[in-house]
């Protein structure tokens, strides 16, 4: 799949009672492109139970903690406060803790080993001189058959945007040049601009973004702030 997450992907999870009562019901509603991004990754994961789970820079974990105790759950990241992101960890009994991103190749992450992967706004931060080593050592880490879930912040306005359209396609095939594959066939209408069933960050939360980031105040008074979703097989 590759798509921009919709409303009624959103509200369906909202909808979902066992995924409203893991995540604590409308907690960070009001950033609404993280509540959107959480309910979504959420909803494909409510029902794991016994897997190796990993999630992918995933700084203090709102997911890791609401998921399954059944699974054996791992949290990989660097903090480092990279992007106002936490610089200790507040540790989660039984989750193993890597500190390291993915691309690093880190010993302490197996080869072959996980049957889900996934990310929460991490794909966007990453140089793109990074990407080939980040897409290696995901592969790397999951199981044949196994599973990788990604939500990847962008910016969409009304009109078709080359670069926009350039980075979609970065997002589409690279992770295909290091062996993975979509599960099913890829959703998003070509050109890529805004349409009303997209799920968007809310207007209040893209003006607290602008005291946090002004450098993309310009982006966000033209364009909506939606989620695209991932997912992909080994």
């Amino acid at each position: 799949m590759f798509n921009i997450i919709k409303k009624t992907e959103y509200w369906e999870a909202l909808d979902n009672k066992k995924v409203y009562s893991a995540l604590r019901g409308g907690e960070r509603a009001l950033d609404g492109l993280k509540h959107i991004q959480d309910y979504w990754i959420m909803n494909q994961l409510i029902a794991s139970k016994g897997l190796k789970i990993c999630e992918i820079g995933g700084a203090n974990s709102r997911i890791i903690p609401a998921l399954n105790p059944n699974n054996e759950c791992w949290n990989l990241d660097e903090f480092k406060g990279v992007g106002n992101g936490p610089t200790m960890a507040d540790k989660i009994e039984d989750v193993k803790y890597v500190f390291a991103n993915l691309g690093d190749f880190a010993s302490d992450l197996p080869d072959n080993y996980f049957d889900v992967s996934f990310s929460i706004s991490v794909i966007e931060h990453i140089p793109q001189s990074d990407m080939g080593n980040f897409w290696k050592d995901n592969h790397r880490i999951m199981k044949k058959g196994g599973k990788a879930l990604h939500v990847i912040d962008i910016y969409i306005g009304n009109n078709p945007n080359l670069n926009l359209e350039r980075k979609i396609d970065q997002y589409i095939y690279q992770p295909l040049e290091f062996g993975f594959s979509y599960n099913e066939e890829i959703q998003l209408k070509r050109p890529a601009v805004f349409t009303c069933d997209m799920a968007s960050n809310s207007d209040w939360g893209m003006w607290r973004w602008n005291k946090i980031s002004p450098l993309l105040v310009k982006s966000r008074s033209i364009c909506q702030s939606v989620s695209i979703a991932l997912i992909l097989k080994k």
